[in-house]
């Protein structure tokens, strides 16, 4: 072997002698690439020990990466070429060596095509499953999308597809979208495409949730922390606790464990000079639901308290429209198996402010940490599930505006703005998710350490972390990237709607 820079790959082979070389290969044809030279001599090939060819490398002046001979067409069974030094040569030739550049045996065979496309609505888009094919030199597939009668096919995704399935997220849910399906073999070709399917996305949630207007009239105004306190206590289904305006209810562990119904909601309302003033930042709580369901809390202002609202072991809880501010710990806290609760159009302002409690300064907080799972959920993974953080207006937080403990699933993180300016270098970005099928969608973010959002799955935790989907979120002001998702997770969704950060949109392949 001998090194050159003009013959492919930097080297050479020349055969002086008596010999042959061979190659084996199982695609469609091969090529032999060589060097044509005045001193160069003839060579016999044989396919499959069938002589085909006689080739004279001769040439008056040295020719390089030429393509002496080819073939094409063949079965994609085992073959085998042998190209034999003859000794002979042109009679201009002085001398009869013969050169190998390269063999390059090429598959022109496409695969077969794609059968069983199927599509489901699902979540924020469609759920696209096709047959596999049976090619052993198959290397994936690409699915297309058509927009209601648009004749453009889109290429959902810049990576291959390397199994039968893909969920086309964040779709028009007024919109019929089309599909087919191409497989793609090892040497890059094509097959055709498959039959279209066409599809309809599910109808997309609204997270509209109440203001003080919609608070029915009062059954219980309660003007201290007294008449509040037992107001908390009795109440029961239909009952509207509704908090004087200009007054201020100084306590620190006001709490409700009782529920409403579906029909008959418990109401916490005020306006925002209705204030309850946990008395300080280093203990008690702002207001605590504790094993309720069907409550709205709304409107007023919560503030001066270790946490600000903590939902514990709930579900069909409503926190919409209050302020939470100055708070020495998490602002909003939902954890302890609490489900199917909403937390939407509220305004935090300033968390992390109890003595060395910066680290612990969320906004919004949902589930439970592993090493706290004893204490709060038996041990177990935190099921927080279903549960919606939308239209809230985050900021001076001290640690993320808003995370996703693992154990977590099923949410929706959606039209916030999130202000990242007062977090540390140890939360490096404002939206952290470690829960399973959670969208994350149209958030602004700003001011970030690092990156916009990230998802992560623990090393010692890998079931969860999976398939979330980050949907057109737009950044101001994030050095990192807008989403980085951890090595370990599997299934997450980075649209390519989503707005580039100053490192760029995410390090995983978006989809379109």
């Amino acid at each position: 072997m001998k090194t050159s820079t003009q013959d492919s790959a930097g080297s050479f082979a020349q055969l002086g002698g008596t010999g042959y070389a061979q190659i084996s290969f199982t695609t469609s044809g091969i090529k032999w690439i060589a060097r044509k030279s005045s001193s160069s001599g003839q060579a016999d090939v044989y396919l499959d020990g069938v002589k085909v060819q006689t080739v004279d490398l001769y040439a008056s002046a040295t020719q390089y990466q030429q393509t002496v001979y080819e073939v094409s067409g063949l079965p994609e069974t085992t073959h085998t070429l042998r190209i034999v030094r003859t000794g002979t040569k042109n009679t201009n030739s002085i001398g009869s060596s013969i050169t190998l550049d390269a063999l390059i045996a090429p598959d022109i065979y496409p695969p077969a095509t794609p059968t069983g496309l199927t599509a489901t609505p699902d979540s924020t888009g469609i759920r696209l499953t096709w047959t596999a094919n049976t090619e052993p030199d198959l290397a994936g597939y690409r699915l297309y999308r058509a927009n209601g009668t648009s004749s453009t096919w889109v290429q959902v995704q810049d990576a291959m597809i390397l199994g039968t399935t893909l969920f086309d997220a964040g779709l028009d849910p007024a919109t019929t979208y089309r599909y087919r399906v191409r497989a793609v073999d090892t040497s890059a070709n094509l097959s055709p495409t498959s039959t279209v399917i066409s599809q309809a996305p599910a109808p997309r949630p609204t997270f509209s949730a109440p203001t003080l207007s919609d608070c029915p009239t009062a059954t219980v105004t309660p003007t201290d922390a007294t008449q509040l306190r037992t107001a908390l206590a009795n109440a029961s289904p239909g009952d509207v606790i509704r908090l004087a305006a200009n007054t201020t209810y100084s306590f620190s562990w006001y709490t409700l464990a009782r529920s409403g119904t579906a029909t008959q909601p418990i109401w916490i309302c005020g306006p925002r000079s209705a204030v309850i003033d946990g008395g300080g930042t280093s203990d008690g709580r702002g207001l605590r639901i504790d094993g309720a369901s069907y409550v709205n809390v709304v409107g007023f202002t919560m503030r001066n308290a270790a946490k600000g609202l903590q939902v514990r072991s709930s579900s069909y809880i409503v926190a919409s429209n209050l302020l939470i501010e100055q708070i020495g710990d998490e602002a909003i806290h939902l954890l302890s198996n609490t489900t199917d609760s909403m937390v939407v159009g509220n305004t935090v302002d300033g968390t992390g402010l109890g003595p060395d409690r910066a680290f612990y300064g969320e906004g919004v907080y949902i589930g439970t940490a592993r090493e706290n799972r004893c204490q709060y959920s038996n041990c177990q993974p935190d099921r927080s599930d279903r549960n919606v953080i939308a239209f809230n207006q985050i900021m001076n937080t001290t640690s993320e505006a808003i995370e996703i403990k693992a154990g977590a699933s099923s949410g929706w993180v959606y039209g916030n703005s999130v202000d990242g300016t007062k977090m540390g270098s140890d939360h490096p970005a404002p939206i952290i998710v470690f829960g399973n099928q959670w969208v994350i969608e149209k958030n602004d973010i700003k001011n970030a350490v690092a990156d916009g959002l990230q998802v992560w799955t623990a090393d010692y935790e890998l079931q969860y972390g999976l398939d979330n989907q980050i949907l057109a979120n737009t950044a101001t002001n994030v050095p990192g990237l807008l989403a980085r998702i951890g090595n370990l997770t599997k299934g997450t969704i980075v649209g390519c709607d989503n707005a580039l950060a100053q490192q760029g949109r995410s390090n995983i392949s978006c989809q379109r």
